[in-house]
């Protein structure tokens, strides 16, 4: 009997922090939301891997426990819980939203008062919390998804800080989206709903490779209709999709190739992939795709890939590593939104990159700006001394396509000059048009009859 108690216990409390467990937490929270009644504090300790790496995980164990103390002295009567790891919550009755805040404050403030120490190194932890009363909300998890969102507003806005969520405040309203697209983005990547289009490009110079590709990729929809990714990627960059997402997309483009391109190298063809910055920041994914590229057996020459302006300045040094490996085997490289850095033209020399991708803002209004024309033509001028190929994005009109030939620039891309088609169509009509002619077999007895 004294056992049976102990498991409901030990199922009951949480072990670390003694406070009340999810599970006597959830039903609780449900009540209240059905009611409409009070207001949900969701909480997350700020860089908790920090204190497990830098002093070991006991010390860790005694920040969590440290927020355990600090919530019971400045909540005392309300329902509390550890959620999982390093996140908690709080739900407060009787307490209206500025009050709520008004807490929250001060727990931020008490938590951060203490100090952790070891072998002269000294870090105060930092508490960012996310409110939400739960009679403005309607969502099906009793008000945690509101919660969560406003928590991670917290975070993205500097961390050790409350807000409030506000179904009017644009950026929150952005993240409730993210978070409703979280489960679908996730369930289409492992279920592989997902497909490649490829957007060519129009060569504007002679001498150029002579088919250049993007590669696109969308979302199929329960009706096999293509879902853009204005409407996932948000969720997929917030939510750290990107590196699996970017990992299909790279295997099914090299699987593809294999499958439909075997007559293709890279003097005829060329096909651009984008990669996010999480891919670009993981040890991980130059090792995945250096031995997908091995195993495909496609020639590296045929892909290009394409980065940021902004990523390869902000992930410099991974971006480097990537780079030069890449570019032993064989593969290409463009650099993506050229133009919009205040130091775009001194960080150019260390990358090395083989094509500039003019950003749309310069290209989308150029027949009428004189200001976008001479920041194409200096990239222009800039890309012909450093040997480099130029891609103008978002051509609209046949002015700016005229333009832009007059300009030198090398690529026109834009639905205006070339409409995205699934991929593997792509690849399969550039390969068909390198086959050799098919000889037609004559019988053994015509060959025969016309041998005399």
């Amino acid at each position: 009997m004294a056992s049976h108690v102990t498991q409901l216990l030990d199922r009951a409390y949480d072990e670390l922090t003694g406070l009340p467990a999810w599970p006597l937490f959830e039903p609780e929270l449900a009540a209240a939301a059905t009611r409409g009644e009070g207001v949900l504090l969701v909480m997350d300790v700020d860089r908790l891997h920090v204190f497990n790496e830098t002093f070991g995980r006991e010390v860790g164990n005694e920040v969590l426990q440290h927020l355990a103390g600090v919530l019971r002295e400045t909540l005392p009567g309300q329902l509390l819980t550890r959620v999982t790891g390093d996140q908690f919550a709080a739900l407060l009755h009787h307490v209206d939203l500025d009050e709520a805040r008004s807490l929250g404050e001060r727990i931020c403030v008490r938590f951060r008062e203490r100090r952790f120490e070891l072998d002269g190194q000294v870090h105060r932890a930092l508490l960012s919390i996310g409110l939400s009363a739960l009679d403005a909300v309607a969502d099906s998890d009793g008000g945690m998804g509101a919660a969560r969102v406003a928590l991670q507003a917290a975070k993205d806005r500097g961390r050790g800080r409350v807000e409030v969520y506000q179904s009017a405040d644009a950026s929150l309203v952005q993240r409730t989206d993210d978070l409703q697209m979280l489960g679908y983005v996730r369930n289409a990547i492992e279920s592989n709903r997902l497909v490649l289009v490829a957007q060519p490009l129009m060569a504007l110079r002679p001498g150029r490779v002579m088919n250049y590709s993007e590669v696109l990729v969308r979302i199929l929809d329960e009706d096999g209709r293509h879902v853009p990714p204005g409407e996932f990627m948000s969720a997929a960059e917030r939510y750290q999709l990107m590196e699996d997402l970017d990992r299909w997309v790279v295997r099914t483009t090299l699987a593809l190739l294999a499958e439909h391109g075997s007559h293709l190298d890279g003097r005829v063809a060329r096909f651009a992939v984008n990669l996010s910055g999480q891919s670009l920041g993981s040890r991980q994914f130059l090792h995945f795709v250096e031995s997908a590229i091995r195993s495909s057996g496609v020639p590296p020459e045929l892909i290009a890939f394409e980065i940021t302006e902004s990523v390869a300045v902000s992930k410099m040094q991974q971006v480097q590593v990537f780079m030069q490996a890449m570019r032993v085997l064989g593969c290409h490289f463009s650099l993506d939104d050229f133009g919009t850095g205040l130091s775009s033209f001194a960080y150019l020399k260390l990358f090395p990159v083989d094509t500039l991708k003019i950003d749309g803002s310069f290209v989308r209004d150029l027949a009428g700006d004189v200001v976008s024309q001479s920041v194409v033509a200096a990239v222009a001028e800039l890309a012909r001394v450093l040997q480099m190929e130029t891609v103008a994005e978002f051509v609209g009109d046949q002015d700016s396509l005229e333009l832009l030939r007059r300009l030198n620039i090398g690529w026109a891309q834009g639905h205006f000059v070339g409409a995205t088609g699934l991929l593997a169509d792509r690849i399969g009509e550039l390969d068909r048009g390198l086959r050799p002619p098919e000889v037609e077999m004559l019988p053994a007895a015509a060959m025969v009859a016309g041998g005399r």
